[in-house]
């Protein structure tokens, strides 16, 4: 199967605390790898935003370019806030 358009929003499994962390619910898809999203989880990026996503620690194995392993969700979700729209827009 195709993989989606990169301009494309993919989605976040957000936890309970992580709207107050300020996590966006989406990404833009064009910052994950899609050859890490398969090695890490076995499967491709558009068969896991079928499936509700990834959370942010695994997003940001992929958007990082290496195996997934743990992370302070905090600093995940900092991450994911530079891969929105609005980062794109207005850099800080």
């Amino acid at each position: 199967m195709a993989e989606k358009n990169p301009t494309e929003l993919f989605p976040l499994q957000l936890e309970p605390g992580d709207r107050a962390l300020g996590c966006p619910e989406f990404i833009l898809w064009e910052s994950l790898s899609g050859g890490w999203a398969y090695q890490n989880f076995g499967q491709s990026l558009a068969v896991l935003a079928r499936r509700g996503g990834l959370a942010p620690q695994e997003a940001a194995a992929c958007i990082e370019r290496r195996e997934y392993k743990s992370m302070p969700r905090e600093e995940a979700v900092a991450l994911m806030k530079l891969h929105t729209p609005t980062a794109r827009i207005n850099p800080k």
